[in-house]
């Protein structure tokens, strides 16, 4: 596990999310959940033999990531499927 910290203000922050605006975050947040969710993809359009997604087995950065945005780790686990039902149709549509 990797730990990140960046100095705010003048004091260590452990949040490397602190500094930024409420949009920024979630851009920053959206933009991880979107490579995870196309890396499972191709994973999965590979031929892998996985049952569940990179992301469900990232239990930490699903937890800091539902921490960050203050909702719970199941909420974000819905957003990650609705996403992921959002690719397949814009992909059947192509």
């Amino acid at each position: 596990m990797t730990v990140k910290a960046c100095i705010t203000n003048g004091r260590l922050s452990m949040n490397p999310y602190e500094n930024l605006t409420p949009d920024e975050r979630l851009d920053r947040i959206a933009e991880k959940l979107v490579r995870w969710i196309y890396r499972a993809e191709a994973e999965k359009s590979q031929g892998a033999a996985a049952q569940t997604t990179q992301l469900e087995k990232s239990h930490y950065s699903l937890r800091a990531t539902a921490g960050i945005l203050g909702v719970s780790k199941r909420t974000v686990q819905r957003w990650i499927t609705l996403a992921q039902l959002a690719a397949q149709a814009e992909r059947k549509s192509w």
